[in-house]
C-alpha cells in the first residue's frame, strides 16, 4: 500500500536582538555568514529603549516575531546601554518577560555582555550586575544557553579602543571593522545556536 510521504520539517527560524555593537558587525558583513537569519539591532537599543522615536524595541519585536512564528531561536546580545546609568527593577523586569514570555520550545541564547578600561569602574560594574541577572535567572528557564562574550572580545584585534564596541581598521569609522571582530562577533552567534536543539544551522 502506498504510505504518506514523511512530513518536511521547515528550517528553525533565528532572529538576533542586538545593539550598536551589532550593527557594526551587521554593516561589515557578518550577516553574509547566517543566511535567512533576522538581525534586529540599533545604536544605544536596550531591552525597552531604542531609537529613533517610532522604532520597535528588542522585546517588542521579539514578541511579535514570536508571535508570527518566526523565532524558533532567539539570540539576545544586548546589555551595555540597559546598564548605562544602573541595571534598574525595570530594566531587570524587561529583561524577565523578555526570557520567560516565548514559549518552553523556544531556544534561547542569552549573550552575557562585557566592557573594559577604558570604560569607568562604575559602568563596568553596572554591566556585571546585567552579566550576573543572567547567570542567576537564565537556569529557571529550560531550553535556554548562556554564553559570555567576554573570551571572544578579550581576541587580539576585537575590541575597540573604548572598551565597548568592535575594533575597527582606522579607530574611526564604526562601520569598517577588523575581520577579528566581525570572526568573533558570528563565532558567538554559531556557537551559542550549536548548543540549542538542531545545532547551529
Amino acid at each position: 500500500l502506498p504510505t504518506d510521504p514523511p512530513p518536511v520539517q521547515a528550517p528553525a527560524s533565528t532572529v538576533v536582538e542586538g545593539d550598536s555593537i551589532d550593527v557594526q558587525w551587521a554593516t561589515s558583513g557578518g550577516t553574509d555568514a547566517f543566511p535567512g537569519v533576522y538581525v534586529h539591532a540599533g545604536n544605544g537599543w536596550a531591552m525597552t529603549a531604542c531609537l529613533p522615536v517610532g522604532c520597535t524595541t528588542p522585546l517588542d519585536d521579539a514578541r511579535a516575531m514570536t508571535d508570527a512564528g518566526l523565532a524558533d531561536r532567539q539570540v539576545w546580545m544586548i546589555g551595555t546601554n540597559d546598564a548605562a546609568g544602573g541595571f534598574s527593577q525595570a530594566e531587570a523586569n524587561g529583561w524577565a518577560t523578555a526570557m520567560f514570555d516565548p514559549p518552553a520550545e523556544t531556544c534561547e541564547v542569552w549573550v552575557e555582555p562585557w566592557v573594559t578600561a577604558p570604560q569607568p569602574p562604575e559602568f563596568i560594574a553596572a554591566v556585571n550586575q546585567v552579566r550576573a541577572w543572567i547567570e542567576q535567572i537564565a537556569p529557571l528557564r529550560p531550553n535556554t544557553v548562556v554564553i559570555d562574550w567576554a573570551p571572544y572580545a578579550q581576541r587580539p584585534g576585537v575590541l575597540g579602543f573604548d572598551g565597548v564596541h568592535l575594533a575597527t581598521v582606522d579607530n574611526t569609522n564604526m562601520a569598517y571593522v577588523t575581520s577579528e571582530a566581525v570572526q568573533a562577533r558570528s563565532d558567538i552567534i554559531r556557537d551559542g545556536l550549536a548548543q540549542c536543539p538542531g545545532g547551529a544551522s
